[in-house]
């Protein structure tokens, strides 16, 4: 991370670094399922690069399609590839609904280390509704964990 100073205040810029072919391989493994195989896992991380926000993408697609992550199916992965860049998470969140966008975006605002109490206080919204929308953001892949929340 770079801090600067901009105005009043100061913005911290964080680069993600790509992710390397394991830790690529790990994701592709947590979200399809364990039986993930290494030369489907090898060209997740061959058309992403190890970006990862375009890896998190893929794999959203690759179980939103339900492709069987295994080396027959790595051949589709280029093609998931390119429509999985763009709005992908932005389209997922907007289908959740309004109360599930407000409580991102108290999340988002939150950071790391969400307390769901505080986010549905700061989102406006009961406890109930909280853990409503925390488990459509989790089942969404915008957010992990159940409290605190990532």
């Amino acid at each position: 991370s770079e801090p600067r100073s901009d105005g009043d205040s100061t913005v911290t810029r964080v680069a993600l670094r790509a992710l390397t072919p394991d830790a690529t391989a790990e994701l592709a493994r947590a979200a399809p399922g364990e039986h993930a195989d290494d030369p489907f896992c090898r060209e997740v991380w061959a058309v992403t690069g190890g970006n990862p926000y375009e890896a998190v993408e893929l794999v959203a697609k690759v179980q939103d399609q339900e492709l069987a992550p295994v080396e027959e199916s790595a051949g589709q992965l280029r093609e998931l590839g390119a429509s999985a860049r763009g709005s992908g998470l932005v389209a997922r969140l907007e289908r959740l609904g309004t109360n599930a966008n407000r409580f991102a975006w108290a999340a988002a605002v939150l950071g790391t280390d969400i307390s769901q109490e505080l986010a549905a206080t700061l989102a406006g919204m009961s406890p109930a509704e909280a853990a409503d929308c925390t488990a459509r953001l989790r089942d969404a892949r915008i957010v992990s964990g159940f409290d605190p929340l990532e």
